[in-house]
């Protein structure tokens, strides 16, 4: 018999959802694949932040609602702003899961975080071929402005925003229609993990997933 688990998640912009519910609910997949046992995933669902909290007040109510909902395995998303993960780790998620930690051991719900390096776009450059298969491009990489590591840019964002300005340079204004809001859903749907997977940041995600699942 399967083991069904439900997923809830936090994130610290609306647009975040688009890309990373795709990609939280395609990573609880693939690890689920890897098990010994055959584990089913059930849901997945945003449980959306009380703003104008603090962090911790934030997570703490978001836990809360998620226990309403027989979510089990929580994570929770909050961009690095830098090129690594330490102060964020420091002064939001520890004190965070530290502060849920009674809650979360008797609903037996467990905290995974996910932190990208600078922010949430750095992970849609993962990928340059879907990335540029959605921007409708044969460009290069280089002409493109995303020749680079993914992890390296400060601000993917006005990165991504910035090679679609050149993929549209040569369409008339009526064609140049694609805004990075459209990108979101779509890279988190279709690019690949393997390609995440060289990403330190989103290899930490999948290793606290993958000991969840196996030692649960």
């Amino acid at each position: 018999m399967s083991q069904i688990i439900t997923i809830g998640y936090i994130v610290e912009g609306s647009t975040d959802v688009r890309f990373l519910e795709n990609i939280i609910r395609r990573t609880f997949e693939d690890v689920a694949l890897s098990c010994e046992r055959e584990i089913e995933i059930y849901s997945v669902t945003w449980i959306k932040a009380s703003r104008g909290k603090p962090f911790v007040e934030q997570i703490q109510e978001a836990i809360k609602d998620a226990d309403s909902l027989g979510i089990k395995f929580f994570c929770v998303h909050c961009d690095a702003d830098d090129n690594n993960d330490e102060h964020v780790q420091q002064y939001k998620i520890i004190p965070a899961f530290e502060a849920c930690e009674s809650f979360s051991v008797e609903k037996n719900i467990e905290l995974v975080s996910l932190v990208p390096v600078y922010m949430t776009e750095a992970w849609m450059l993962a990928d340059k071929s879907v990335f540029k298969d959605e921007i409708s491009t044969r460009l290069s990489d280089r002409e493109l402005g995303i020749d680079k590591p993914a992890e390296t840019y400060k601000n993917p964002k006005e990165i991504i925003k910035e090679a679609i300005r050149i993929a549209q340079s040569g369409l008339s204004r009526r064609r140049q229609k694609l805004n990075i809001s459209d990108l979101y859903s779509p890279l988190g749907q279709k690019i690949s993990l393997h390609s995440l997977k060289q990403l330190s940041s989103y290899q930490k995600f999948f290793e606290s997933i993958s000991n969840l699942l196996n030692n649960d």
